[in-house]
């Protein structure tokens, strides 16, 4: 009798064991793998905005930028598309320090929202001319706006800016008293005038060469009585620092 109770009691706590471990493991919440993330799109990577690659240039406050130029036998509207008549005589040396402005600055906020304008600098140089009057200096204080965004920056950054201050020279250059309606109409002190396109590399945007336009005028009787001015084109090189 004795006997048959043990065996019973042993069959009963095995029974109650093996039923234990199974409700155990069945409510013990399953862990899993990890999934590895499935890998983002790369077509960002790939793209280009374009439309921000002059951005480049925001780090960059202050550029240096020296400047040769011949006098031109043509008017200014010509002038932008190579249509000048030769060059000379008259030959121009200019040596410019260019400031750009912040992107918090009120002024070049309003070109910005104004012209669409990319960004805004303020410059100043100075211009040696040989010319058949004599050798001449000239002083020219003005601002730049600039547009530097454009779809084949990727492979040459390209900027295009137009300037627009004042001049004052020792004395009128020849090409200036040949545009006179009356004699005595040029001045020292006229309008200036200047556009340029540059070209960078994309590995280099502080290294930039230029193709520029450097005029004088009087705008049409607002700084002196007739029609008087004179335009120079040539080439130059910029460097920008931070």
């Amino acid at each position: 009798m004795r006997h048959r109770l043990l065996i019973s009691l042993c069959v009963f706590l095995g029974l109650s064991t093996a039923y234990a471990d199974e409700n155990t493991t069945s409510t013990t919440p399953t862990t899993s793998a990890p999934t590895a993330a499935a890998p983002s799109p790369t077509a960002s990577s790939n793209s280009y905005d374009w439309m921000h690659s002059g951005d480049v240039y925001d780090k960059y406050t202050w550029g240096i930028m020296g400047y040769v130029g011949g006098m031109t036998h043509s008017e200014l509207y010509h002038d932008l598309y190579f249509a000048y008549d030769g060059l000379g005589p008259g030959t121009l040396y200019t040596l410019e320090v260019d400031h750009q402005l912040s992107k918090e600055n009120l002024f070049r906020r309003f070109f910005q929202k104004a012209l669409f304008a990319s960004t805004v600098e303020l410059a100043s140089n100075f211009t040696y001319e040989t010319d058949p009057t004599g050798p001449l200096t000239e002083f020219n204080p003005y601002f730049i706006v600039r547009w530097r965004d454009f779809p084949w920056n990727k492979y040459v950054l390209t900027t295009i800016g137009i300037g627009e201050g004042v001049s004052w020279a020792s004395h009128s250059p020849q090409q200036e008293l040949d545009s006179e309606n009356e004699p005595g109409d040029a001045t020292k002190f006229l309008n200036y005038v200047m556009t340029e396109i540059t070209f960078s590399l994309p590995s280099h945007p502080e290294w930039q060469i230029m193709y520029r336009l450097h005029h004088r005028s009087g705008v049409f009787g607002l700084y002196c009585p007739g029609t008087v001015g004179s335009t120079a084109a040539g080439v130059g090189i910029r460097y920008w620092m931070e």
